[in-house]
């Protein structure tokens, strides 16, 4: 169960997953995405009508790849926080910090 996973508990399993880059993704997630590194946030819809899921806030956008068969379930793995880390790392590991608009707070490229 998910329930009542602290911060240092989900801080834990972002470095698990992206280890070197651990701290630029802990700073990115906390400085704006998801400022309370709340598992279960969804955003309201942004201004392209899409929403973002999760501890990453990923982009319904990327859908098509997020494993479910519906859309409650798609929206149900992004909501559990070690699916969200594992698929933003799959997002990273192609793109890099691109995808995120907060990497212009932290001046990564």
């Amino acid at each position: 169960s998910q329930e009542g996973l602290g911060t240092s508990e989900i801080k834990d399993q972002i470095c698990q997953v992206f280890v070197e880059n651990c701290q630029e993704a802990i700073k990115i997630v906390s400085t704006c995405e998801n400022k309370s590194l709340d598992p279960k946030r969804i955003s309201p819809p942004n201004t392209d009508g899409t929403r973002d899921y999760g501890i990453f806030q990923i982009n319904s956008v990327h859908f098509p790849k997020v494993p479910g068969a519906t859309m409650a379930d798609k929206v149900d793995y992004l909501l559990d926080s070690t699916s969200n880390i594992n698929f933003a790392y799959s997002i990273f590991s192609n793109q890099g910090w691109r995808p995120w608009t907060c990497r212009y707070v932290l001046a990564i490229k």
